[in-house]
């Protein structure tokens, strides 16, 4: 028999769009209060194995993407495809 305990963390992450959203800046955290940690026990025939220890996935980071042909105006589909279907 097995036996697992849930995991929780909470992770936050801040996005600003710049020059008409050609830049993205982003800054992130991932479990923010440290509290993700792996529980578990294990019961066998000859012995019982169990563990209790915190998951290092603690981290903050900063993120820049920038898009190069970022259009205002997308391809709506107008007109798509009619002389295929005029040809059927």
């Amino acid at each position: 028999m097995n036996k697992m305990k849930q995991y929780r963390h909470v992770n936050g992450r801040i996005q600003k769009t710049f020059f008409g959203e050609s830049l993205t800046a982003a800054v992130f955290a991932n479990d923010i209060f440290r509290n993700l940690r792996e529980r578990w026990t294990g019961c066998y025939p000859i012995s019982t194995m169990s563990k209790d220890a915190y998951v290092y996935t603690q981290h903050i980071g900063v993120s820049l993407s920038y898009n190069f042909n970022a259009t205002r105006s997308k391809y709506k589909g107008a007109g798509a495809g009619n002389e295929e279907k005029n040809r059927l």
